[in-house]
């Protein structure tokens, strides 16, 4: 029996090494590893000394820029060239390391294939393998949180599980913040898991308590790390940054009056500085305030507000914090509005994720195929025998293992739903639900589409 662990294990080491040095070759022949710098990657690359307070006070987080220093220095000046290999590369092992979690909680290799082989043509890797920006490697961070938490939930006493996800989930998002989702999501995961698959046991109770204090304590310790020396509570000092894009198209004149000294003067300058646009469109409609997202922050708010506050990081992200709230408050309507326009447009870019991945559409042929081919061998089966079949079947109870296929199928089936609904409400609140974030956001619905139809493939011939 050892020995056929060992040999399974080896061949799906085999079989996760070859995918991905394909994932490579192909991305390296596509050209998808030429590097290609965003507004934001001068901002990574110039981050002070993480020894300096002046770190702390930034509106990036810490890890990525890390990650652009450690390999300047092994590579020296051609790191720029290497980055989005050193980005496929560790984005391969994680779909690697996700698919010997599997394993190791006993999905069967169907299953446990299709859960893991669809992330290889997830669009938004494809996209991002090449963009010197956290996005990928924070995406690649957030499944290594959901490998290590699966194995927790499958094997609660393995407590030391539950503290790599929590690693891997702090890594996460101090690579990229809207990974903040994964702070309620740990938790809920593994109660909704525990509690609704498995029996919600002493041992259960103790994993969601371990959960809920991996993944909030080290939190709010950073948190509270960041007040004492730099006097702002918070991971980073951007939120205002964000959401300023959304409340910054919202403001009206008749608004002001009823906004703070402060936020007055910002409101004021921010229209004056609309009204010069010609092409502004001011009707509130999702495409233009997705299209005039980034003019908003970076090209007229940000600008003023760092001439009213003299270029502090930390007093232009309070300002324009401030003012966000105090205009949202004043216009709940036109937010509104947006945020249920905002679901409907996250719910359209999930669904385009999931139709753009090429791995989907090669199994629903494949499977296709097997459904073809046991109709046909149906078919050729005499009426008596179907009837006896039929019989048998019904007769006979149903197995531990068809409990284990159907176990494992909810497990990745509500992870999947779990981590697109968390991470896209956390996004609508603050900025459009673009490709960027519903790329990610859509990581598990892939695997769980294929799981679902390999399940009712599995029901339909037993």
């Amino acid at each position: 029996m050892e020995s056929r662990l060992s040999s399974s294990r080896r061949d799906g080491m085999l079989l996760y090494g070859a995918a991905g040095c394909s994932f490579l070759v192909l991305a390296w022949s596509l050209g998808a590893l030429q590097p290609i710098r965003q507004v934001d990657t001068e901002s990574y690359e110039n981050f002070p000394s993480l020894l300096s307070p002046a770190a702390l006070e930034q509106t990036r987080t810490f890890v990525y820029p890390i990650f652009l220093k450690i390999a300047g220095a092994l590579l020296g000046a051609r790191a720029v060239d290497w980055l989005p290999c050193l980005q496929s590369v560790i984005w391969v092992i994680s779909i690697g390391v996700w698919g010997g979690a599997l394993r190791s909680c006993r999905f069967p290799r169907a299953m446990a294939l299709g859960a893991s082989l669809p992330l290889y043509g997830l669009p938004f890797a494809w996209r991002y393998t090449s963009v010197i920006t956290p996005d990928l490697l924070a995406c690649s961070f957030s499944l290594l949180a959901a490998s290590a938490w699966l194995v927790a939930i499958y094997f609660p006493k393995r407590w030391g599980m539950m503290v790599m996800a929590g690693v891997w989930v702090f890594a996460a998002y101090q690579t990229k913040p809207v990974y903040l989702f994964l702070l309620p999501w740990l938790p809920i995961a593994t109660w909704i898991a525990r509690g609704w698959l498995f029996d919600w046991d002493q041992e259960s109770r103790r994993s969601f308590y371990r959960a809920s204090f991996i993944a909030i304590v080290p939190f709010f310790a950073w948190c509270t790390l960041r007040w004492v020396l730099v006097g702002h509570f918070g991971l980073v000092s951007f939120g205002g940054y964000n959401i300023v894009g959304i409340s910054g198209q919202f403001v009206a004149p008749e608004h002001l009056p009823g906004l703070s000294e402060k936020s007055r003067e910002l409101g004021d300058r921010i229209i004056a500085e609309r009204s010069k646009r010609s092409d502004w469109d001011t009707s509130g409609a999702f495409d233009s305030v997705s299209r005039q997202f980034n003019p908003m922050v970076w090209e007229i708010a940000v600008p003023i507000a760092s001439e009213l506050e003299e270029g502090e990081p930390k007093k232009i992200n309070a300002r324009l914090s401030q003012f966000s709230r105090e205009v949202l408050m004043a216009s709940p309507k036109e937010y509104g509005v947006w945020l249920l326009r905002a679901m409907k447009h996250a719910a359209i870019e999930l669904a385009r994720s999931l139709g753009g991945n090429p791995l989907v559409w090669v199994a629903i042929a494949i499977v296709g195929w097997f459904w073809c081919n046991d109709w046909l061998r149906m078919q050729e089966r005499s009426e008596s025998s179907r009837i006896a079949q039929q019989n048998e079947v019904g007769e006979r109870s149903v197995s531990a293992t068809a409990i284990e296929r159907m176990r494992a199928a909810q497990t990745i089936v509500w992870l999947a739903i779990g981590w697109s609904l968390g991470k896209m409400l956390l996004v609508i609140l603050v900025e459009p639900p673009n490709e960027r974030y519903a790329g990610p956001a859509s990581l598990f619905l892939a695997s769980a589409f294929v799981i679902v139809v390999l399940q009712v493939r599995k029901r339909d011939n037993s």
